[in-house]
């Protein structure tokens, strides 16, 4: 469980590093569908999304400190815009589609 907030494996230079990499673009892509389910609106995904990733920079600056790596603060950062952008993207288009009114089916 540390590892997840040891913001120093976060690295291009190693397999592990890569592999935390995929894992945080993994988790991103999770995070978008989790705030179509959760938050439903596409003005309300950026806000949370930011407070995922709030959380956890606060984690790992308790943790190992303030992350010094440019590693980790672009993977946070595009992780942020995956989710962000991946969930407004899905709510927009929930929101989008047609409500069936009665009994009849197209």
């Amino acid at each position: 469980m540390r590892s997840f907030f040891d913001a120093s494996r976060t690295t291009w230079s190693t397999t592990e590093g890569w592999r935390f990499i995929f894992a945080f673009g993994f988790v991103s892509v999770c995070l978008a569908l989790f705030l179509t389910i959760v938050v439903g609106r596409a003005k309300k995904c950026l806000d949370f999304a930011f407070t995922v990733y709030l959380v956890h920079f606060v984690n790992c600056c308790f943790v190992t400190g303030v992350p010094r790596g440019a590693a980790w603060w672009v993977v946070t950062g595009l992780g942020v815009s995956i989710a962000a952008i991946g969930g407004e993207y899905l709510c927009v288009t929930r929101e989008m589609r047609d409500i069936p009114i009665g009994g009849t089916r197209v």
